[in-house]
């Protein structure tokens, strides 16, 4: 009865959690900067409705979790897509190399979720729905860790144009794939036995959308003004350039 109270309780704790975010982000007026991460997670919410149905190891819990993880994968999706807009836009000029900056990313968030694959071969495993969506979810969430790790690493070396809140973002969202990832290798490596990696990962990301909506202020969405140069700099940099000139 204990272990039974004490699944309810993470579990409901982790669904205020979420809506910690959606909350902020109603109060702010940022509904619509941040839509596909509250959409994200408010679909996390809808698919902890599993435990109405019974514990994680019933069919009941199964049955819904199964049904409704295409939704948070398709929204964690759009997420991450929205990220990579709320970072880029800032860049006057950034598309014209999307066609070698894209596949780096993506081949890059690839090749380190390839570099940590060890619950794919190491551990025996039958090609049901449900392994298949736990592997989906597991794998999903480490690329997308790594294009928003990459994302938050473009914000701090080129920090001119973004606002505290799309970095604070990109930390957080970074953070939050990463903890999925590691609790379903954990899983995976344990032939899909949950026990209390189920609650490390509630408490964990529980922390992360707590701390989302106590990082973004409404004064974090200004961009930073720009770098502006005295007229020593700015002669200094003319004679730099006539310099250069003559010596060619």
């Amino acid at each position: 009865m204990s272990a039974r109270l004490a699944f309810f309780v993470v579990f409901i704790l982790g669904d205020l959690a979420r809506l910690a975010p959606f909350l902020r982000a109603c109060s702010l007026g940022f509904l619509k900067n941040y839509r596909w991460f509250i959409l994200y997670l408010l679909a996390g919410v809808f698919q902890s409705f599993a435990r109405l149905f019974g514990d994680r190891d019933t069919l009941g819990y199964a049955y819904w979790w199964i049904r409704t993880s295409p939704l948070v994968i398709a929204f964690s999706i759009a997420a991450t897509c929205e990220l990579w807009i709320l970072v880029m836009q800032g860049y006057a000029g950034v598309r014209r190399i999307y066609s070698w900056l894209v596949p780096a990313f993506l081949g890059l968030a690839a090749a380190l979720s390839l570099a940590s694959a060890a619950d794919l071969f190491l551990v025996s495993w039958r090609p049901t729905i449900f392994r298949i969506l736990t592997l989906t979810v597991r794998y999903g969430a480490s690329i997308e860790a790594g294009v928003c790790s990459l994302l938050f690493l473009w914000t701090l070396f080129f920090p001119e144009q973004i606002s505290r809140n799309v970095r604070r973002h990109a930390a957080i969202l970074s953070l939050n794939y990463i903890v999925i990832s590691l609790s379903y290798f954990a899983i995976g490596m344990r032939n899909g036995r949950n026990g209390i990696i189920g609650y490390a990962l509630n408490i964990l990301a529980s922390c992360l959308y707590l701390a989302w909506a106590m990082l973004i202020t409404r004064g974090g969405e200004t961009l930073p003004a720009p770098t502006r140069f005295d007229d020593d700099e700015i002669h200094r940099a003319k004679r730099d350039f006539e310099d250069l000139n003559a010596a060619s």
